[in-house]
């Protein structure tokens, strides 16, 4: 059982500390294949402008633009910062490309009839995040105070989510709005309160270096 175990722990890795992180990591294939996913559903939001050029076409495009760009680049971030080589950031991350995947089959009409499917998807998206950081903060204790806050940030964007898809239009896209400004504002809390705490700071400071690969991503 003793080697069993060992070799378990070898391919299901806990979260890699924020102080182990690599600064010179290449971009891997899981990540391009990551990326890949978002380019699907961002085709069908301009297929969906396309077909509705107009000013509230393209507010809707905006809007649901920044909703899955905000999920591409905190997924991208999140494996930067703590992805392993291992088949547990494997696991999570092909969760997240299907989750993204469901999101790109209810995007065309997001904001009429496939908000509901639209809205449970992104739902399980920000729950897998708000999984991976929880857990981070479990074998991290020096970033816990970090991560813990974007669990409670994630949390309750999850939530949001939820809600909206038992309610009709035009709520559900105000709670649609509000998860967002949310998750959106995380960073300004975050840095703001780092001003006070250092160890948050420190924090926040280390998270902020990018890495070659994340700035090869980002083109």
């Amino acid at each position: 059982m003793r080697p069993a175990k060992q070799s378990f722990r070898r391919w299901w890795q806990p979260p890699r500390r924020l102080a182990d992180r690599e600064a010179e990591r290449s971009v891997s294939f899981l990540e391009l294949f990551y990326d890949l996913i978002y380019v699907v559903i961002v085709a069908e939001l301009a297929h969906a402008l396309a077909l509705n050029l107009s000013w509230a076409g393209i507010g809707q495009f905006a809007f649901l633009f920044v909703i899955v760009w905000w999920a591409w680049l905190n997924g991208s971030i999140y494996h930067d910062l703590h992805g392993n080589n291992d088949i547990r950031t494997r696991v999570f991350t092909f969760l997240q490309m299907g989750t993204v995947a469901a999101m790109a089959v209810f995007a065309h009409n997001a904001m009429g009839a496939g908000g509901v499917g639209f809205a449970l998807a992104y739902a399980a998206f920000q729950a897998l995040l708000l999984y991976l950081w929880w857990r981070t903060g479990v074998h991290d204790p020096d970033h816990r105070p970090l991560s813990n806050r974007y669990s409670v940030g994630y949390l309750l964007a999850t939530l949001l989510f939820v809600a909206s898809a038992f309610l009709a239009a035009p709520i559900r896209h105000t709670l649609w709005i509000l998860a967002t400004v949310l998750t959106l504002a995380m960073p300004l809390y975050l840095g703001n309160l780092g001003r006070h705490i250092p160890s948050i700071q420190a924090q926040i400071e280390l998270s902020a270096q990018m890495s070659p690969s994340l700035l090869e991503r980002f083109g």
